[in-house]
């Protein structure tokens, strides 16, 4: 996505079993908004960064509803990697069975921040912080 853009799927949306170096479903650069409402990131695959989404720079991702991420994989961030004063909320949501080979089996976060809201992160993997590390840049 390039800047100040906004991208909602919502429903039974789905971004399954994509690839890429860096961001394997999404990548959301400077001034972003991503809203994934009810939908399901599965088995994305990032060489590097963000297995599922990659965001940078003041972005805003929302993760409202019964959303799924599940089965998401990267060296670091399996399904988010947040760098640079990004804002991710996650409401109800579920992120389970993801991995990644270094940091964050869920979530990789540096200078950003999460709400977590009656979602549940569990059953992922990474040789630190199997759920969530975080990080000041």
């Amino acid at each position: 996505m390039e800047e100040f853009s906004r991208l909602t799927l919502t429903g039974d949306s789905e971004l399954s079993s994509n690839r890429a170096r860096i961001g394997g479903a999404i990548v959301a650069l400077t001034d972003c908004e991503v809203l994934l409402k009810d939908g399901h990131l599965r088995h994305n695959n990032a060489s590097q960064l963000g297995g599922g989404v990659y965001t940078l720079a003041r972005s805003r991702f929302s993760i409202p509803g019964a959303s799924r991420l599940t089965g998401n994989h990267a060296f670091s961030g399996a399904v988010l990697y947040l760098l640079d004063a990004v804002t991710v909320v996650i409401q109800s949501a579920e992120l389970n069975s993801n991995s990644a080979i270094a940091h964050g089996g869920a979530l990789f976060l540096s200078a950003a921040s999460i709400q977590l809201l009656e979602g549940k992160i569990f059953n992922n993997s990474a040789s630190t912080g199997g759920a969530l590390y975080s990080s000041t840049a």
